[in-house]
């Protein structure tokens, strides 16, 4: 899902740090969308062109320390950091009219889920199913009788015969 979700927004991961191949991504490793109203105030802080709604895309990938360390560590997020969306280069703050148009541009190429997966599905016909008549029960149980007193009869012969006062009796 997660390398799904890279393609989708464009988004290179790196993971330059020792046990971590370079572009694969780590167990553990979770993408948070931030969104943010930014006022007036923090237009030029941030260096954004406007205020109102934002989004912003942050990766956690856990590391030893976070891993041997008791949860509520400040340790725990080692890794987080800001990735900068593809289609949208310049900041980490993506306006949300354009995260919002990216996406409907993406389904737009592509279909909806509904489209892509076939939904709804064909619903088959399903057939009642076949009820038993008195004969079938009937000849059931005729059978499986028959084919056990054949098995005892079976089992039978074969003890007699193999029966060691058997051996004593026979005549060469």
């Amino acid at each position: 899902l997660l390398y799904a979700l890279a393609a989708f927004f464009k988004i290179t991961y790196h993971f330059d740090r020792p046990g971590f191949r370079k572009f694969g991504i780590p167990s553990g490793t979770t993408l948070f969308f931030e969104l943010h109203d930014i006022n007036q105030t923090d237009v030029k802080r941030l260096g954004v062109d406007k205020d109102g709604l934002h989004v912003r895309l942050v990766v956690y990938a856990p590391c030893k320390k976070a891993l041997d360390k008791a949860s509520g560590s400040a340790d725990v997020l080692c890794f987080a950091k800001a990735y900068r969306f593809g289609f949208y280069p310049s900041n980490d703050y993506v306006p949300y009219d354009l995260f919002r148009q990216h996406i409907e541009n993406q389904i737009q190429s592509t279909g909806t889920w509904k489209e892509l997966c076939d939904y709804p599905p064909v619903v088959r016909e399903k057939k009642p199913p076949q009820t038993c008549t008195d004969q079938d029960n009937n000849n059931t149980v005729f059978y499986a009788t028959l084919y056990v007193a054949i098995g005892a009869a079976v089992a039978a012969l074969a003890f007699l015969l193999s029966a060691p006062w058997t051996s004593r009796c026979r005549r060469i």
